[in-house]
């Protein structure tokens, strides 16, 4: 009994010893990361949509677990689609009104003005693109690309 005590006692004192407030917070050139979990790797990216551009339009990230937060600060309405291309963002093939997303990994909803929205993407290493295909708003110029590392 009382070995099974210690053994619990033993157990308790590694978890609680082993949590606590290390989030890690890098920051590059082209935008803030936030590491919310460590045990996890997930990786946190606010990006400011407005007219007609993404803030910032150029980030580098690990690869891994990474929720985009989307905040539309512009007047009308904006989303986030995500696509893994090598593609120059300036040269996506067109579809309609707006680009292809046959390569899309996910995408933020349309959002309204002042609103945010979030989605958790799985990331591998590579280059991606960011469109908001509402129409015109891609031919306006609102793309950037996101780098996996």
């Amino acid at each position: 009994m009382r070995k099974a005590i210690l053994s619990v006692a033993v157990g308790l004192a590694l978890v609680v010893g082993g949590c606590g407030g290390d989030d890690d917070e890098t920051t590059t050139g082209s935008g803030s990361i936030d590491t919310v979990d460590a045990e996890k790797q997930v990786t946190t990216l606010g990006i400011s949509m407005n007219e007609f551009k993404f803030t910032p339009a150029n980030p580098e990230l690990p690869r891994g677990p990474t929720e985009i937060t989307a905040t539309n600060k512009g007047k009308t309405s904006h989303e986030l689609v995500l696509l893994k291309t090598d593609t120059d963002p300036s040269k996506l093939r067109k579809r309609g009104k707006g680009v292809s997303e046959k390569k899309s990994v996910g995408e933020i909803p349309e959002t309204a003005p002042g609103q945010s929205g979030s989605e958790t993407f799985d990331l591998k290493p590579g280059k991606y693109v960011m469109v908001c295909n509402i129409p015109g708003h891609y031919d306006a110029g609102m793309y950037g690309t996101l780098t996996v590392r």
